[in-house]
């Protein structure tokens, strides 16, 4: 249990108003909010489905994490950052056709143009470490 040492309440002790105050507390955070509020996730994950004042609580306070995220992201775009705009290309940019398509080569041999399905796995499998390395090794090929 998440919570070791800590007794937990029970579902019908925390009223949906704590709840929902824990979840935004949390940052829509299950796990932060059973935290806060000394009670299993299940608790928190109960109140989500059966109120939605904590279903909404859950998504605003995702979605202001959402902006933050996105905000840090335009300060990296700001001071340069390739990695942050390659990134920023990739997901927002697919309307001007960034990130359709894109050509790898190894050495002089190039390899098969992998569609953005195929692209997202491989990034996600990179981790934000290893597209961070990628793209510097780009930079210093140019």
């Amino acid at each position: 249990m998440a919570n070791k040492g800590k007794k937990l309440r029970p579902f019908r002790q925390h009223t949906h108003e704590e709840v929902a105050a824990a979840l935004i507390a949390g940052r829509g955070i299950m796990s932060e909010a059973a935290k806060l509020l000394g009670c299993d996730r299940s608790t928190i994950s109960n109140h989500i489905q059966a109120s939605p004042l904590c279903k909404q609580a859950q998504e605003e306070a995702t979605e202001l994490m959402l902006d933050l995220a996105e905000d840090k992201i335009y300060n990296a775009i700001q001071k340069d950052r390739s990695w942050a705009i390659a990134f920023y290309l990739a997901r927002k940019g697919r309307k001007r056709q960034y990130g359709e398509k894109v050509d790898i080569t190894s050495g002089d041999k190039p390899l098969q143009a992998a569609g953005q399905g195929e692209l997202d796995a491989l990034l996600g499998k990179l981790g934000a470490a290893g597209l961070k390395k990628l793209l510097e090794e780009l930079e210093k090929g140019k």
